[in-house]
């Protein structure tokens, strides 16, 4: 998942892994430094069918996507990659 062609771990987020989404959120330019921000997280988290999802590349989250399922469609709300780790 990188220029240095290493590959990255893609796991379910984790409590751990909040502040390095919001900072993702936030270099992509996404509204990220706010409660309500951190509330979308729990909630789509806590939801049966809600997703977030992390890649991880040496110990670091690089990347992150949220999304949920209606039954019938997926639906991706949020999606931010670092740039070094892109291809």
């Amino acid at each position: 998942m990188t220029a240095h062609g290493g590959e990255a771990e893609v796991r379910a987020a984790t409590d751990a892994d909040i502040d390095p989404i919001l900072a993702l959120w936030g270099q992509a330019g996404m509204p990220a430094d706010t409660d309500e921000a951190r509330d979308d997280l729990a909630r789509t988290r806590a939801h049966d069918t809600g997703l977030v999802l992390v890649a991880e590349l040496d110990e670091r989250v690089v990347g992150t996507v949220t999304g949920s399922w209606d039954g019938r469609r997926g639906w991706i709300m949020r999606l931010a990659v670092e740039p070094p780790a892109r291809r």
